[in-house]
């Protein structure tokens, strides 16, 4: 491998291949990268410290850069800092706006920009490729940025994956993939990659100061700020808590304690929940954060650099799972501070639960699952390929296999850029690295603490607990109001029921996500969204119970009137005879298998009762735990104009 190393800085640099790989140590970590070498080398390159300066040295590069960031927030902050010669693609956010295509050629064309970088969102990179055209694979050099969070973000952004068909289509020389927490990659192409790792012979220890244990997390939080505020009042406190609701509430408690907080606390968080922070809400500007105390949510874990010291609290919260996050994002959350931190606070919940037994799979395993799946797909082609009127059904049972199939909720199939149906290998490395963070590193606070040792001095372990009543996050009828109209306002402005989904994922409040997740499950029963929404509103200030049974309901309604389901079911059940729960599972069971749904075995009782209720009108029997049946429900006429009839539906419940 050819490495360009500047002249004047060969005695700094030490290069050595071991194993197939090509280990960089530089001697000087004051050093950037962009004061060791011309250009960066091709292939995967962990450069396993944050702020080494790979992007910079890419920027300044004398060749045409693509750059794909997972976010926007990393993409503008990326050009607000080098403005001169590179340019944003993505959709609109501080001084940036939506693509278009006549200001981006006008940018491509103009000779007093010699060398050209194009910074892209990563869901926008097709649009790019398409505009320069099929002379970006000569002349245009490949970067992916953050890798690790493209490839753990490809569950919930579906077409994300699509920069790897692309990358792919660079020569070998022409691309790179680069981040300091590296995963690991299932797809064989990869593999074969040139890798490259990039240390300083003298690292920084990496500390954590003290590592608290609480069953009141929130409490404790809230003790440590109000300490360091009194202890260094001209310091800058951040709190990483991944729960808008949360911090929103820890940040009404600093106000309530003191009024003159008010003006000193900020949230910074995705611009879609900027209703939900209120008067705290905050975007990043500039390369310092805009208050005295600032709560960052998941949008601004990475990617983007900030030239001031703080004090730095991660707070883990036992009632807030996405708050869970990974050692990775513990690194990458500390390495934002590139002149470094006062002091690095874990506030963990403390657990006396033995860790849980889990099923783990490996990566073969998940291979041979997705393989299986193609081949499916491709045997049900070979049976239908003589008939040429089958091709529209064809496509909805690629989207049924697709959809239905996978594991623990991770697809492992994909259309490709080509429309071509392949292994989904980032939604396998995905899933692999999910469970690793949430059934390894977070299984108790010892596993916690013991992977934390892997990457940080942990300085102190203390055992701390508070005056303050936080036990569990609760948010006022107020807010319950506030949180289901912004959830079903966003609704309203999607143009697929696939952005639901993404949605679900990313929301971070838990109202929002129960909105968001109930649309997603029901969204293709219904021909009319505002109906849909109606219900919505009803079921998401209820328990999980109200939204199962409106699921059932639906389902069951959905099925048309000929479907054999129906038919047996009335045929079994009748007016007057009073059904144990028990009875009424043995029936379902039955008539599902006369009726060849293919549908799973129906477990629980509860469950039966609940699709039981869908059909008739039942009195409830205390005296010997029965239902009397006492007639059937009317199937609606509006039903054929609000629910979508469709015998498949029986699988989806």
């Amino acid at each position: 491998m050819n490495l360009d190393i500047k002249e004047e800085a060969k005695h700094l640099l030490i290069t050595e291949e071991k194993k197939g790989v090509l280990e960089l140590t530089i001697k000087d970590n004051s050093k950037k990268l962009g004061e060791i070498l011309n250009f960066l080398p091709h292939g995967i390159i962990d450069k396993t410290v944050t702020g080494i300066g790979a992007t910079t040295l890419e920027i300044y590069s004398k060749r045409n850069s693509i750059i794909v960031v997972p976010l926007k927030i990393i993409a503008a902050s990326k050009v607000e800092q080098h403005p001169e010669n590179c340019y944003y693609v993505g959709s609109a956010i501080n001084n940036f706006q939506t693509f278009g295509e006549e200001a981006f050629d006008l940018f491509l064309t103009n000779d007093k920009i010699p060398y050209k970088n194009v910074i892209v969102v990563a869901e926008s990179l097709p649009k790019v490729i398409k505009t320069i055209g099929e002379d970006v694979y000569k002349n245009y050099f490949l970067l992916i940025d953050e890798i690790n969070t493209i490839q753990e973000d490809s569950k919930f952004r579906e077409t994300i994956e699509n920069c790897l068909d692309i990358y792919l289509k660079f020569p070998p020389q022409s691309r790179a993939m680069v981040t300091a927490t590296m995963i690991n990659f299932s797809h064989p192409e990869i593999a074969k990659e040139q890798k490259t790792t990039i240390n300083y012979e003298e690292q920084k220890p990496n500390l954590i100061d003290e590592f608290i244990m609480s069953y009141n997390t929130l409490g404790v939080c809230i003790d440590l700020i109000e300490k360091l505020l009194k202890e260094h009042q001209d310091a800058k406190i951040v709190i990483a808590y991944n729960s808008v609701i949360g911090s929103k509430i820890l940040a009404e408690e600093l106000v309530l304690s003191n009024p003159e907080n008010a003006k000193n606390v900020s949230i910074l968080c995705s611009k879609s929940n900027k209703k939900k922070a209120g008067v705290f809400y905050a975007e990043l500007t500039g390369l310092k954060y805009p208050s005295k105390i600032n709560f960052i949510t998941a949008a601004y874990f990475s990617g983007y650099d900030i030239e001031e010291q703080y004090y730095l609290i991660n707070l883990i919260d036992e009632n807030e799972i996405f708050s869970k996050i990974s050692i990775n994002a513990v690194r990458q959350i500390a390495g934002r501070a590139r002149e470094g931190l006062h002091k690095h606070y874990i506030v963990y919940p403390y657990s006396e639960n033995e860790e849980e037994l889990i099923e783990y799979v490996d990566e073969k395993q998940l291979l041979d699952l997705a393989k299986v799946e193609l081949k499916s797909i491709e045997c049900i082609e070979n049976n239908f390929k003589e008939y040429p009127f089958f091709k529209t059904t064809m496509l909805d049972i690629h989207s049924a296999v697709i959809d239905n199939g996978g594991y623990k909720g991770f697809k492992l199939i994909r259309r490709n850029i080509e429309n071509e149906i392949n292994i989904s290998y980032f939604n396998i490395d995905s899933y692999l690295e999910h469970q690793k963070t949430q059934y390894e590193e977070h299984a108790s606070y010892n596993s916690f603490l013991k992977s934390l040792s892997n990457s940080f001095s942990v300085l102190h372990v203390l055992n701390l607990q508070s005056h303050h009543e936080f036990s569990k996050v609760k948010e006022s009828n107020l807010d319950v109001d506030q949180s289901i109209k912004t959830a079903i306002e966003n609704l309203q402005n999607i143009t697929t029921d696939n952005e639901a989904y993404y949605l679900s994922v990313k929301a971070e409040d838990n109202i929002q996500k129960k909105v968001y997740f109930i649309y997603d499950k029901l969204s293709k029963f219904y021909y009319e969204k505002e109906t849909l929404l109606d219900k919505i509103a009803e079921v998401a200030k209820k328990n999980s119970k109200a939204f199962n049974i409106l699921k059932s309901e639906v389902t069951h309604k959905s099925l048309p009137p000929y479907h054999p389901l129906k038919k047996f079911i009335f045929e079994y059940f009748k007016e007057g005879v009073i059904y144990k729960s028990s009875e009424i599972l043995e029936l379902l069971n039955k008539v599902h298998a006369l009726a060849s749904t293919n549908h799973k075995k129906i477990d629980s009782e509860l469950k039966a009762v609940e699709i039981f209720n869908c059909y008739f009108e039942t009195v409830r029997k205390k005296y010997n735990n029965g239902y009397l049946l006492k007639n059937y429900i009317k199937q609606e006429d509006y039903l054929d104009t609000v629910i979508n009839r469709d015998e498949n539906n029986i699988f989806s419940y």
